[in-house]
């Protein structure tokens, strides 16, 4: 794997967050409207069946996004931020591929008759979010990469970014926005540009001793 440029440092960390998220909602944005042929329809399996609907569960998994921002912000090794900067937006670039190459969708089953604001929550995730875009769950692999950063980073707040995003990838299954197989294909994304970018890749200008720290 080539030398990547660092990108991200004390003056322009917060910037690049902002146009990496942008980025990551356009590009998602696009494939969630327009497809090129009909989606395969996902079959559920056995895990997906045995899953229940529980809607309260929305709001672990509309924090995603929280996720990766509190790791970004919580974060302060140069280094470290160039690297999940440039793993997100590899996960978000190839997700999209495989969202138009191979376009997957499930049907959703009917929300309970009660449930209060949580019920409207998810029914609101449910008008906004077409069920397409399956395989795999870009929930599942930000959040694991917001996690996978964390816990290489060490201290008390891995184990909370670890339980958080393994409730986030849970949250997807029973808010029925993802199969199982999703979950499994987000998981293997993350662990993949994890391993490429954390552990292969080398940076290039070296960070300077005083520029690695952006506290």
């Amino acid at each position: 794997m080539r030398t990547l440029p660092a990108i991200v440092d004390r003056d322009n960390k917060y910037r690049w967050g902002l146009a990496a998220f942008l980025f990551c909602v356009a590009l998602y944005a696009v494939t969630n409207a327009m497809h090129g042929r009909p989606p395969y329809e996902l079959v559920p399996g056995v895990i997906d069946e045995a899953m229940p609907l529980m809607p309260a569960t929305v709001w672990v998994y509309s924090s995603y996004i929280i996720i990766s921002a509190a790791a970004y912000m919580v974060q302060s090794n140069a280094e470290s931020l160039n690297r999940f900067v440039y793993a997100q937006l590899t996960a978000n670039v190839v997700s999209a591929m495989i969202f138009v190459a191979w376009p997957t969708t499930f049907l959703r089953p009917e929300l309970p008759a009660s449930g209060g604001i949580s019920n409207a929550a998810l029914h609101f995730v449910w008008l906004v979010d077409e069920p397409v875009n399956c395989f795999p769950s870009l929930h599942v692999s930000s959040s694991m990469l917001a996690a996978l950063m964390m816990w290489r980073r060490g201290g008390a707040l891995r184990m909370l970014f670890a339980v958080w995003a393994l409730a986030i990838a849970l949250s997807t299954m029973t808010t029925k926005q993802h199969h199982f197989f999703d979950v499994v294909g987000g998981v293997l994304l993350a662990g993949g540009l994890y391993w490429l970018f954390f552990v292969r890749a080398t940076l290039a200008p070296k960070l300077l001793p005083h520029t690695r720290s952006l506290s």
